[in-house]
């Protein structure tokens, strides 16, 4: 395991305040403990894995967004959101660019999203460590990379959107790779950031159960203030924060499922209706929110 002595945001070396301990709930490979940092408040997992041993933490059936499998509720569920949540992360980003549309989907899974906005006429290509998910995105027609390095090696040509869907707060150097997406990004260009809101109500009434922190393989967990902080350091404006509604729901039915309730999807429901309703009324955040930033310098 590796211990970070620094903030990554930041950069303090002051001490990290306690905030969570929990257990990788889908691996079952131990516990870990969640910290904040006392000048900027980032949160982040400490110990974490080493990044080269990553990729271990993937290899499973249980990894939906990897396998495309739908054998049970959570399953179908997922794909279901998933199948709504195309229709309207693409419309988000037909509104921001209507010119040369070059796009690169960062962390693309098995490609859902990029064949999706192939059809709405972008030229695309992706991102994907993970051998078996980068396989099934080939083969639905997506030009797919294993790493940045790669694209920067092959791809000369700027891009015009870079989107990120629940993908940096599994980025061992997240900032290094905000600066990376600055550079490859057109003048004026815009990056999509979409993560998990742990400030809102379902991560609060779970806590150490709430399927979102996914302990060991998200290992940063950021807030409005925190995320915001990040795009402007590497040059990038907030232009826009916009809710994920159906997060909060699935979120909460995994949760259930980890905590073994059999009453489980009843009271998922509740708690996602709770949240999306203080959502709704800005008393709390969103359980994922989308970042809308834009490059600026």
């Amino acid at each position: 395991m590796e211990y970070l002595s620094r903030c990554l945001l930041c950069g303090s070396k002051e001490e990290a305040f306690f905030f969570l301990h929990a257990p990788d709930h889908m691996l079952k490979t131990g516990s870990y403990n969640v910290v904040r940092c006392p000048t900027c408040h980032l949160l982040f997992t400490n110990p974490r894995p080493f990044e080269k041993d990553l990729g271990a933490y993937y290899q499973s059936e249980e990894y939906i967004s990897h396998t495309e499998r739908k054998t049970n509720l959570r399953e179908k569920m997922y794909y279901r959101v998933q199948s709504l949540m195309l229709a309207r992360k693409a419309r988000l980003v037909n509104r921001l660019d209507k010119t040369h549309r070059r796009l690169l989907d960062v962390g693309c899974g098995t490609g859902a999203f990029a064949k999706n906005m192939q059809k709405s006429g972008y030229q695309v290509i992706g991102i994907e460590p993970l051998a078996s998910a980068r396989q099934k995105a080939q083969d639905k027609g997506v030009e797919v990379f294993e790493n940045q390095d790669e694209i920067l090696k092959s791809h000369k040509e700027s891009l015009d959107v870079i989107t990120l869907w629940h993908v940096l707060e599994h980025q061992a150097k997240f900032l290094d790779s905000l600066y990376q997406y600055h550079e490859m990004l057109t003048p004026g260009g815009w990056l999509v950031v979409a993560v998990p809101q742990y400030q809102c109500f379902d991560a609060r009434f779970y806590k150490s159960w709430w399927a979102a922190w996914d302990l060991p393989r998200h290992l940063f967990h950021f807030s409005e203030a925190t995320l915001e902080k990040a795009g402007l350091k590497a040059g990038f404006e907030l232009q826009g924060i916009k809710g994920m509604p159906f997060d909060a729901f699935y979120v909460a039915l995994l949760s259930e499922h980890y905590r073994g309730n059999p009453l489980g999807p009843l009271r998922a429901l509740l708690v996602g209706a709770c949240s999306n309703l203080l959502a709704l009324l800005n008393i709390m955040p969103w359980s994922s929110q989308i970042f809308v930033f834009r490059k600026t310098s």
